[in-house]
């Protein structure tokens, strides 16, 4: 499909799935693609003014035509790609630069069909390995991941995705009960695969998108205690009380570093995603559990039952969280200078950060931890954990301070979240260098983490 003329616009992209689809009576179906399509516009995945600039360059070719590879893979995927073959259905009706027959499109939706079938018997990852570490890296990774974060959050396999008869082109559901088997392996592939792997491509909404699945689905008592709480802190204004006070502190430090001669990125966080915190509640009950005694020691889901309510936001240090990323200092990066002067300059940017907060114990009453972070797998930080004193109406909140190349191993290095939130590193460092060339990372965004 990557030859020299130009891929179609997406407005006749998805006008022409729009028409397959209702051929096919499968309306359902096509508001579910459309649906995942439209997610991955709005995270990046998906970029339509790629596809719209006229390019003359190799390079600029085939960056169009990645995305609009991507697109389709989209807008076709739970087409069953073992059903295009052998004259099962008639395609007779399809022009010759339909989608669906175009050997690319047809690999990615072969690669989303055989990722569906590990997915559904529960396979190891490096089962997932195989598949996309074959030389060209498969879109439809990207596919699968939107569509994780997309189906499981809006639908729960409605009418439309059942089918009580086998398809002859579509993968469906055959029974409501055949769909509720297949969403709880869902589950667990998004936990073990493709959570992890949305962290490491720097798209932490979906990941967090897909853990909330993952608890809704396979541990519902987590998930409904977290969404209960955060609706009851937005309502008692204790959560919007906080992001007000991280709101003015992003413009006053942005400030004051400026003044002080630095380039910087003020980034806040203002709610740490759903799904995220599902995550780390039921990582902190799971350690719980393991460190009880033997001597009283119930089955896991009976003990995070029994005692999922002692958590509430308070027990977090990160609900509101900004983080500042040094750049430059008097017109020099801060990252090239060395080592002595290096730690000058954020030193310096520590005790400015630590001037606000104090100021800001005096005007709102919290009081700040100071914590320096150097772990083993790479990452470097400096976190304040500041908790509210003598105030029963706010949050606490976190500021991270970072350098350029420390936030960058955060984000997208072995240090990255989808370590923590629990990756296996041999299957995340193959899919990393697999995919390195290519992946679309979002910078300069720190949303849902």
């Amino acid at each position: 499909m990557e030859q020299l003329t130009r891929p179609p616009n997406l407005t006749s992209s998805v006008q022409r799935a729009r028409q397959f689809y209702t051929r096919f009576k499968a309306l359902p179906l096509y508001e579910h693609c459309h649906g995942v399509f439209r997610r991955a516009a709005e995270e990046g995945i998906i970029e339509g003014e790629q596809i719209k600039q006229v390019r003359s360059d190799e390079a600029g070719r085939k960056l169009a035509w990645f995305h609009s590879i991507i697109a389709e893979t989209m807008l076709y995927h739970v087409v069953d790609a073992g059903k295009l073959v052998g004259g099962a259905v008639d395609l007779s009706f399809l022009k010759e630069d339909h989608p669906l027959l175009n050997s690319d499109i047809r690999t990615e939706l072969g690669v989303f069909s055989r990722l569906t079938e590990l997915d559904r018997i529960g396979a190891p990852a490096s089962d997932y390995g195989t598949v996309l570490n074959n030389d060209h890296a498969p879109r439809a990774l990207l596919a699968r991941l939107t569509d994780y974060a997309v189906t499981h959050n809006t639908e729960d396999r409605t009418p439309g995705h059942i089918s009580h008869h086998p398809s002859p082109l579509f993968r469906m559901y055959s029974s409501k009960a055949d769909a509720k088997k297949r969403l709880e392996m869902d589950a667990k592939a998004g936990e073990k695969i493709y959570a992890p792997v949305a962290e490491l491509f720097g798209f932490p909404l979906l990941a967090g998108d897909i853990f909330k699945h993952v608890y809704r689905i396979n541990h519902p008592v987590v998930h409904d205690h977290v969404v209960e709480i955060i609706a009851k802190e937005q309502a008692e204004g204790r959560l919007g009380a906080t992001q007000a006070i991280a709101r003015r502190l992003v413009k006053v430090l942005r400030r004051t570093f400026t003044d002080s001669g630095f380039d910087v990125e003020v980034v806040p966080r203002l709610e740490k995603h759903e799904g995220k915190t599902m995550r780390k509640f039921y990582n902190q009950l799971v350690d719980r559990h393991k460190a009880l005694p033997s001597s009283y020691s119930p089955p896991l889901e009976e003990f995070v039952a029994s005692t999922i309510r002692e958590y509430t936001l308070s027990s977090l240090n990160d609900t509101v969280a900004l983080k500042v990323i040094l750049d430059n200092f008097n017109g020099r990066q801060v990252d090239a200078m060395p080592e002595e002067q290096k730690l000058e300059v954020i030193q310096a940017a520590l005790d400015m950060v630590t001037v606000q907060l104090n100021i800001l114990k005096i005007v709102e009453g919290y009081a700040h931890r100071f914590d320096p972070q150097n772990k083993k797998n790479g990452y470097i930080a400096y976190h304040f954990d500041a908790k509210p004193i003598g105030r029963d109406n706010l949050l606490p909140l976190e500021v991270q301070v970072k350098t350029r190349v420390w936030d960058d191993i955060a984000s997208h290095g072995k240090a990255a979240h989808y370590y923590y939130i629990g990756g296996d590193p041999a299957f995340i460092e193959l899919v990393s260098n697999a995919y390195r060339d290519i992946i679309h990372r979002k910078q300069g965004s720190d949303n849902g983490r």
